[in-house]
């Protein structure tokens, strides 16, 4: 009922149906995984975690998550299960997602998310070395900074300029985008909406064009935790968190089932190999002659997705390279 809608909402998929979701998500799924490669390597895994002495799960909720979203159900019910779950699903990158199962929590759903991929033409180490960058504040500082002479696929409007690195196999690629300097990256992403953004990486693809550049961009390595609750509460989805929560579609227990907390751990990591960090075979360019500058010198905003569909896998900005 209500519940339903304010989680759509929160989504933006109001106009779909509850099978239509299931759907799509288990096909976009299949097709990112069946893009796999010996060079690029997503895995996208789903677990339900519940204590079956509080909670008797509904046949078809359950039925429903490992049809559609290949989902390993499990009644161990204790945080390091937990945890060594995410452990393996992201390969040691995420070793805790909890520090203690409340005493009102009867269910834990997981989603991990996992890709490493080289470059399709990597950066050289021998290449990088420290260079300028310009923070959100007007100073600027020196970091870590990977530079190398081929081709690039760019795009400069009025606002925001944009490079696109390809991954190896060419099924994935990495979009930076740095707004203009006279406005912040914070500025820059909160005057974006859905459509906003679909219409910007829309631009962006119609428009971008492939040439030899002298390419420089910043290594960074984030590491975050974030709680969700409130943000998206904001979007719409008050109601799961409350009193007024209606989750009785996927089981019963002794009370009203309710969200007690939604929390994302992230870790991304960007150096001359390709995201993660794997091992490549180093390409050398011969220069014959020097070719324009295309840098990435102040905040920026990335977005790693799948070309085939165009989702974006992880999307974040980085205001400073040297904080993770």
């Amino acid at each position: 009922n209500e519940t339903r809608e304010g989680i759509l909402k929160a989504m933006q998929l109001n106009d779909f149906n509850i099978e239509g979701i299931n759907k799509v998500y288990q096909d976009l799924a299949a097709n990112m995984r069946d893009d796999s490669s010996d060079t690029t390597y997503i895995n996208i895994s789903n677990g339900l975690f519940y204590d079956q002495d509080r909670l008797q799960l509904k046949t078809r909720f359950a039925e429903d998550l490992g049809s559609f979203y290949n989902a390993e159900e499990s009644t161990n019910f204790t945080k390091e299960a937990i945890n060594d779950w995410a452990k393996e699903k992201t390969e040691g990158r995420i070793p805790k997602v909890l520090d203690k199962i409340n005493d009102e929590e009867v269910l834990f759903l997981l989603n991990a998310l996992y890709f490493i991929g080289d470059w399709q033409y990597p950066f050289e180490e021998s290449s990088t070395f420290p260079q300028e960058f310009n923070l959100s504040n007007g100073s600027s500082i020196m970091v870590p900074t990977m530079v190398k002479d081929g081709e690039a696929s760019v795009y400069k409007s009025a606002d925001y300029k944009a490079v696109e690195l390809a991954f190896a196999g060419e099924s994935f690629d990495m979009l930076f985008i740095q707004s203009d300097l006279n406005t912040s990256i914070n500025s820059f992403v909160g005057s974006q909406n859905h459509m906003s953004f679909s219409s910007m990486l829309e631009e962006i693809d119609a428009n971008k064009r492939s040439s030899r550049y002298v390419l420089s961009l910043p290594k960074f390595e984030l590491k975050k935790k974030y709680g969700l609750n409130d943000f998206l509460s904001d979007l719409g989805m008050a109601d799961a968190f409350g009193p007024a929560a209606d989750l009785s579609q996927m089981g019963s227990a002794d009370g009203r089932l309710f969200v007690s907390r939604v929390i994302q751990d992230t870790y991304l990591k960007v150096d001359e190999k390709g995201a993660e960090g794997a091992a490549v075979t180093t390409i050398g360019v011969g220069a014959t002659s020097v070719p324009p500058a295309f840098a990435i010198d102040g905040s920026f905003l990335f977005i790693l997705r799948h070309k085939e569909t165009g989702i974006p896998i992880f999307v974040g900005k980085v205001e400073n390279p040297l904080e993770d």
